[in-house]
């Protein structure tokens, strides 16, 4: 049992399976909630033996907040599986590596029923790697490149917009209507 705070990380309900030896802790199992509300079933390993710190893990969430772990990153609500390779756990250093593929949820305030691909989240930005896929409907798109956590982008986005009535009320666009292919 893990219940307690993990650097900004608050853990409830943790249940994990370990083994620690080389400066090495293997995580067999880790099931609980995380940050509250977020569940996760995962397995990992974390190598102390240099630093910076390096860990791998393989994760099923639900109702992940990526602001939570890093707080000055979007509000999302994210359920999937994820590949992560990470390095450090101080934010100056901090570089996630994720591969994901994301089931029905929401980045910032868009909605996504999937999503594939990789992608690197450090305390400033995300960058998408090797065009990144989001699906809402018939709607989607590819996107490669960088989001900066203080609105600044640089994306190149591929796409097709079957129906712009889907996204009403979530975007400027107050009277949406026909396709757009990007």
């Amino acid at each position: 049992d893990l219940p307690g705070t993990f650097l900004q990380m608050k853990l409830n309900d943790m249940f994990t399976d370990f083994r620690f030896r080389d400066r090495q802790l293997h995580l067999d199992s880790i099931k609980g909630t995380w940050f509250d509300s977020c569940e996760l079933s995962a397995t990992g390993q974390i190598d102390f033996s240099t630093p910076p710190e390096k860990y791998t893990a393989s994760i099923d969430l639900q109702h992940f907040n990526l602001q939570r772990m890093v707080p000055k990153s979007f509000r999302s609500d994210l359920s999937g599986h994820v590949q992560l390779q990470g390095t450090s756990f101080k934010n100056k250093d901090l570089a996630l590596l994720l591969d994901v593929d994301v089931t029905e949820s929401s980045f910032d305030k868009y909605p996504i029923q999937e999503a594939h691909g990789r992608l690197q989240v450090t305390t400033d930005s995300i960058r998408f790697i090797d065009s990144f896929s989001v699906r809402y409907f018939e709607n989607w798109l590819k996107a490669t490149g960088k989001v900066e956590y203080s609105g600044m982008m640089d994306l190149a986005v591929t796409g097709q917009i079957a129906n712009l009535d889907r996204y009403r009320d979530l975007f400027f666009i107050k009277e949406p209507a026909g396709r757009c292919r990007l």
